[in-house]
């Protein structure tokens, strides 16, 4: 194979010049000899002469990539390797054909990828595009990733042959798995070779699993509670995220080393396998459904919808170790009085769950996210009383109403507006410490903008107000910290906002019609430059 000429902006220096013309008569050369291809010692001759010819068309690619530098030439590895990662990985594990297309940047490239083995540690086990397509990935996954540990993906359903196939290459490297998630497949899987095993069988076909420290379940799944006890068979297990595991799963197991959860069910049922938890760190709490796959109602003895609260234990609970919480439901304040050590906070609730929580949401110590996401109510619903809160620890916060349920459009949301302006103007002491706020109003609901000003340790700043109709005239905004703004307004609504603002260190900005469509030529956005000099 002879490559082609690279089609990229000429340079006249001597040493192109020259290296132009040797593989201009290299070529010659080899058309002229490739008419007497049938001669041995000709065909040898041929491929010396394509390879002179590919070397020298290879050099002056690498020399005429640009006046950009090169990554690999001027980052530190362990930053290459970031950027690199950033573009292979997706939801769903390492993109191979990122892979391919990286691969093909440079032979530098290309020779810094195959030899990185932290490129090569997720792995698929899924249908493919044919049984040696997925077979060929894990083999060549398991030999560049050496020696460290695996992340598997799995498609749950799949087809009985490729899963066959895929565990005989998995199971020599058993110990290497640190973490599984099971997925449901891209496509929908028809025929007789569709198969959906338990994820109890999966996970006896490969054990033992010493260093297995992560389960996901991101697909239906069916166990057993005798089932579930394959858990405990685990020594390393640190996590079970994903579809929310029913409590009562958990009751009789003894995790000491879980540090992660979902889990479906009340602070009721939480207190009552809290001490089988004793190092949980991160807790997802999600509501009860009215269907969990693989258990039944009759399979929780403690009866799953029962509403009697589980009272607090005579000797104060203490949740130490738990740092990263969200939740979603009753006796948040309790879960709350238990964890003086949380860090990160998501809820989402009434107005009314908001005034039970807020004088103890405020004397957490070392709250540095809270992201509260208000669900409407009717006019008359209780508001928490009007008091000047702070906590100067809070460096994240996030606000949002709730998008999903059942409201009209067009029906009047001034009264939660007004009551999220409340909000705001108690929050006041608080937002003057914040470096990173969200503000996302689903349908109608809006909030007035001049509080801005209040945040002057502000680097980040993203708004999502569809439901503003037009800007009345603001007052001028210094924020002297902002770097980063993302906006998704109505378009008419940008001159306004934006020619309020001084932001003297911005270096990012997002503008966003509520639609995603293309901001139509008519509105034309203003920027000054005094305004964003360094944007």
């Amino acid at each position: 194979m002879v490559y082609a000429a690279p089609l990229l902006v000429s340079s006249s220096s001597e040493e192109n010049t020259r290296l132009e013309n040797k593989r201009l008569q290299l070529l010659k050369s080899i058309q002229d000899l490739s008419g007497n291809s049938s001669q041995p010692t000709h065909l040898t001759e041929i491929t010396a002469l394509r390879n002179e010819h590919n070397q020298i068309v290879l050099d002056q690619l690498d020399s005429r990539r640009g006046p950009w530098s090169d990554p690999l030439a001027i980052f530190p590895v362990e930053i290459w390797i970031h950027l690199i990662s950033q573009i292979i990985e997706c939801r769903w594990g390492t993109s191979y054909r990122m892979i391919s297309h990286v691969l093909l940047v440079s032979r530098k490239w290309r020779a810094a990828i195959v030899s990185v083995p932290q490129f090569w540690t997720q792995i698929s086990v899924e249908p493919g595009f044919g049984e040696e397509d997925i077979l060929l990935k894990i083999v060549t996954a398991l030999y560049l990733s050496r020696d460290l540990p695996l992340t598997i993906y799995i498609d749950h359903p799949i087809r009985r042959d490729s899963y066959e196939a895929c565990r005989a290459l998995l199971a020599p490297h058993s110990n290497r798995i640190r973490d599984i998630i099971f997925r449901s497949p891209f496509k929908s899987l028809e025929g007789d070779d569709s198969w959906n095993p338990s994820i109890y069988q999966i996970l006896s076909d490969l054990l033992p699993l010493p260093n297995l420290q992560e389960i996901h379940l991101h697909s239906s799944f069916s166990m057993t509670l005798d089932e579930w006890k394959i858990v405990e068979t685990l020594p390393s297990i640190k996590a079970l995220e994903g579809d929310a595991i029913p409590s009562h799963l958990l009751r009789h197991m003894s995790l000491v080393n879980l540090n992660t959860l979902t889990m479906y069910g009340s602070v009721n049922k939480l207190f009552r396998i809290i001490e089988n938890l004793p190092r949980l760190k991160t807790l997802t709490m999600m509501q009860l459904p009215n269907y969990v796959p693989g258990w039944t109602v009759e399979d929780d003895t403690d009866a799953v919808y029962e509403q009697r609260d589980v009272p607090l234990p005579e000797h104060p609970l203490s949740l130490q170790s738990l740092t990263w919480l969200k939740q979603d439901g009753a006796r948040l304040e309790d879960l709350l009085q238990c964890s003086p050590n949380l860090t990160h906070l998501t809820f989402q609730g009434s107005w009314k769950l908001l005034g039970q929580i807020i004088g103890v949401l405020f004397k957490l110590p070392l709250l540095s996210y809270l992201s509260v996401d208000l669900q409407w109510t009717e006019t008359g619903a209780k508001f928490f009383p009007a008091k000047v809160i702070q906590n100067t620890n809070i460096r994240q916060l996030i606000l949002s109403s709730e998008w999903f349920n059942a409201r009209n459009e067009d029906e009047d949301h001034s009264v939660e507006s007004l009551k999220l302006s409340l909000l705001i103007d108690l929050w006041r002491p608080t937002l003057e410490a914040v470096e990173n706020l969200s503000i996302l109003l689903y349908r109608g609901w809006t909030v007035p903008l001049s509080f801005l000003s209040s945040t002057v340790n502000l680097r980040a700043l993203t708004l999502y107000l569809p439901g503003f109709d037009e800007l009345s005239a603001l007052p001028n905004i210094v924020l002297n910290a902002l770097e980063d703004l993302y906006m998704t307004l109505p378009s008419k609504c940008f001159n306004s906002f934006l020619s309020s603002l001084q932001c003297p260190n911005l270096l990012a900005l997002s503008l966003r019609t509520p639609s995603f469509n293309r901001i139509p030529m008519k509105e034309i956005i203003q920027i000054h430059s005094q305004q964003f000099p360094k944007l």
